[in-house]
């Protein structure tokens, strides 16, 4: 069963991308089928943790396919990725922002308005790539976007589990995301929390990082 996987931190800096490149390449090497995707719009820079191996040029990126499916109410995402070899049985697909395939990308991005994406039916349009990645792929990685703006907390409900690189300092907002997951009745959401830059590496190695999570969450696991 196909499975996609949100990588999300409240603040940036945790390693989180770094985590998702190293995750893809070690699932690829178990012969499953992986697409990476790079949604954090404004400080993209995913493909750049992949740069070991060879990227075969592609497709102008997640934002362009953002805009044509605003404008023509449909786009197909093979168009905007690239993929690599990594020594595994299938290449891995990669679906960057388009930072780095666009000259035009910083103007483009400041012009675009989610909420006229969203009035245009992009929520039926997302809904049907995701189930085209479900259908195409044996597991999805999203690189979402830091925050809480509408991008950040798009990525993070498209999929039924999201990956937390969380230190202390973000573990409130891990609490509160948590909280709203249940008052939306989504029993179904997995959230899986990851000890992170913790100032002692015993807060890493005892269990202290577990214990101060379950102190500040109470019954989340």
């Amino acid at each position: 069963m196909s499975c996609i996987v949100t990588f999300y931190s409240y603040k940036g800096g945790v390693g989180r991308s770094m985590a998702l490149a190293n995750i893809a390449v070690l699932l690829a090497r178990q012969d499953l089928k992986v697409l990476a995707v790079d949604w954090d719009l404004e400080a993209p820079g995913l493909e750049r943790y992949f740069g070991y191996f060879e990227i075969k040029p592609g497709g102008p990126g997640l934002l362009r396919m953002c805009m044509e499916a605003r404008d023509k109410g449909t786009a197909d995402f093979r168009n905007f990725t690239s993929s690599f070899q990594c020594e595994a049985k299938y290449p891995i697909t990669l679906l960057p922002s388009g930072r780095e395939q666009d000259d035009s990308y910083s103007r483009n991005l400041e012009a675009f308005d989610w909420e006229e994406f969203f009035d245009k039916q992009g929520g039926h349009f997302v809904e049907s790539l995701r189930q085209r990645w479900r259908d195409e792929f044996d597991i999805v990685l999203i690189d979402s976007r830091t925050g809480s703006a509408i991008p950040a907390g798009f990525a993070r409900s498209s999929s039924r589990t999201s990956l937390w690189p969380c230190s202390p300092q973000t573990i409130r907002a891990y609490t509160a995301y948590a909280m709203s997951c249940v008052s939306r009745r989504k029993r179904g959401k997995v959230l899986l929390t990851i000890a992170c830059r913790c100032r002692y590496c015993r807060f890493q190695r005892d269990g202290a990082f577990t214990n101060f999570r379950r102190r500040r969450c109470g019954w989340i696991e």
